[in-house]
Parts: structure tokens; C-alpha cells; sequence
């Protein structure tokens, strides 16, 4: 297939974005084009080097909220927690001694150190590179060489979304052309970030609905999920309940406190009348006790469901009173 005939293909796969400058910064902050790879932004630059290889490789993973707790973090055990965290909350199989995200991310670094690098760029920083760390290897690939460059497209069945990669000048640098990226693609990356994913390494769009509150009186959380988009199973001898199981992670950060946060991490039981499941807005209600200092309190929550893929993930900030 020729470089024209690609790009017809390209451009009858909907809605792609124009050569528009606040559209192109959208796609280099939903890859973080420019982020060093080392983790020189964090405020202090010296940290262990098993620390500094994580960044490479996650750092692209970490949400907005994230990134900025990171680069705030000073000391080594500091990054430490949170680097358990990061991973912990999105263990697709919190019930197995393997987190097999954490798995699959390891090795697709691995792949792009060895493979994806070009000539004195490391893997982690070329264009393919960071798309390969997000989204894994793509489904098909064509490349061709044309008069003048080169190009390189993949296509990943499971988004629906191509990508193109333009070495220009035929030095061996091929860069993504943001100019044909999808809106489709800066939704999976942006979700990539803030919803869990299955054990497969794939994002389920569809979150689970969820009230989230903090009750200054009691000092507890109080969480309303909707019973719909919950899976259940059946309890051995109980032919009028059945069972779902809540994952509930509370990372709780103190504001201008870089390295002072902490983790709530619980999988709860709740029992469900059979005929609730039949209501159309029926909730459950969990309330988890959380003892917090008094004033503004940073809160990443995650909520999912430890039967199936649904999640909630939200940023929040509280005022805790007496």
C-alpha cells in the first residue's frame, strides 16, 4: 500500500483532528511529549535508580493529580509508598499474589527499551515508545518507505484508532503526526489514566455510579454505589441475597505536606436482597471510618468492583471540621 492511499484510509476513519494548535497541545499533554524521562521535575532530582525506572515507564499512567503529588515527594520512602500505592489501586486481581498490570507494564518497557528506541533517544521517549507503554502492541502494522521519509501506521482493533508515525527525513526518528490523531485516541488515554484495568491490560469505559461524601460528625465516608452496575454471586444456601464485592482505596494527602499521606485500602462484602437488584435506582451504602486532621484534605479515591471491571475514580477535596 502506498503513503497516499494510507492516508485516504486515515482520513475515512471519522472525526480527526486539524492542524489547530490547542488540539495539538492536547495530544503532548495526553502522552507528556516534552517530560524529560528521567524524573528531573521532582524537587529533589537525586532518587534510587529501580525509582527513576519506574517514573520512565509509569509516569505516563499517572494522572494529573498524581504528577503533581510526585513531583512534590523528597525523600526516597516517600516515593516508595507512593510507587505501592500507584500499583496497589490498580491491581486488576487484588485477590491474587500477581498484579498483572503491574506485569504487563514492566514488560512492555522492557520492549520498548530494546526495540523502540531510535538511535540516542531512549525507548520511553520516542513517540512510539509512549504509545506502545500506553496502550501495549497494536494489532496491525503497516510501514513504507516513500521519496521523501518514511512512515510507519498501527492500528489497534480494540480503540478503533490509527496511528501514524512520519520519519521525515530518513534519519530513523519517526514522529507521531498529531495532526491525524482521533478524538477516540485522546479518550483512551485520558482513561487510561483514571479508570482500572482488567487483568488483560483493557480499560472498561463504563464506570460505576457512585455518591461519594465524608461526614465530619461521624469521621467516615459514606458511599452510595447504584446496584446496576455491579456484579453478584451467589451465596451457598441463601437463596434471598447475593453477594457483591467492593474494592475501597482512600489515598489521603495533606496539602503543602508533600511526603504525609496515607492509604485506605479494603475489599467489603455486601450482602443484596434479590428483588433490590429488580429496583431501577437501587443503592448500597458502605461507610468506611476515616480519623482526619482538621482542614483542607486531598483525597484520590478509587471504588471498583472486585467481581467484575466497573470503576470510580475521583479527586476530591474536603474540609474536615471538629
Amino acid at each position: 500500500m502506498t503513503g497516499e492511499k494510507s492516508n485516504l484510509d486515515i482520513n475515512s476513519r471519522g472525526r480527526y483532528l486539524t492542524r489547530l494548535l490547542p488540539m495539538a497541545l492536547l495530544v503532548l499533554l495526553a502522552l507528556g511529549l516534552g517530560v524529560p524521562c528521567a524524573a528531573a521535575n521532582s524537587k529533589s532530582t537525586k532518587m534510587a535508580p529501580h525509582i527513576e525506572e519506574f517514573y520512565n515507564y509509569a509516569r505516563y499512567l499517572f494522572t494529573k493529580n498524581e504528577r503533581k503529588i510526585f513531583r512534590n515527594l523528597t525523600t526516597d520512602e516517600a516515593r516508595e509508598r507512593f510507587i505501592e500505592n500507584f500499583w496497589e489501586i490498580r491491581d486488576p486481581t487484588p485477590f491474587t499474589a500477581d498484579n498483572e498490570f503491574k506485569l504487563e507494564m514492566e514488560q512492555r518497557y522492557d520492549y520498548v527499551s530494546k526495540y523502540l528506541k531510535e538511535g540516542p533517544i531512549p525507548g520511553c521517549e520516542t513517540d512510539r515508545g509512549r504509545i506502545y507503554l500506553m496502550l501495549g502492541p497494536p494489532g496491525a502494522v503497516q510501514e513504507d518507505n516513500l521519496r521523501r521519509g518514511a512512515y510507519i501506521q498501527w492500528y489497534y482493533d480494540e480503540y478503533n484508532v490509527y496511528i501514524l508515525f512520519y520519519d521525515y527525513n530518513n534519519s530513523g526518528i519517526f514522529r507521531m503526526d498529531i495532526t491525524r490523531v482521533s478524538l477516540a485516541l485522546l479518550d483512551v488515554l485520558d482513561n487510561k489514566k483514571y479508570f482500572i484495568v482488567n487483568k488483560e491490560g483493557k480499560i472498561n469505559l463504563e464506570p460505576l455510579s457512585i455518591d461519594l461524601s465524608y461526614d465530619n460528625k461521624t469521621r467516615e465516608f459514606l458511599v452510595e454505589i447504584h446496584t446496576k452496575n455491579l456484579n453478584y454471586e451467589a451465596i451457598p444456601g441463601n437463596d434471598t441475597e447475593m453477594m457483591a464485592k467492593i474494592k475501597v482505596d482512600l489515598v489521603v494527602y495533606l496539602p503543602n505536606k508533600g511526603d504525609d499521606f496515607s492509604k485506605y485500602s479494603q475489599v467489603k462484602s455486601v450482602k443484596v436482597p434479590r428483588e433490590k437488584l429488580l429496583e431501577k435506582n437501587a443503592t448500597i451504602s458502605l461507610d468506611i471510618p476515616q480519623e482526619l486532621p482538621e482542614g483542607k484534605i486531598n483525597i484520590d479515591a478509587i471504588i471498583s468492583d472486585a467481581l467484575g471491571d466497573a470503576v470510580f475514580r475521583k479527586f476530591i477535596s474536603i474540609n474536615v471540621k471538629k
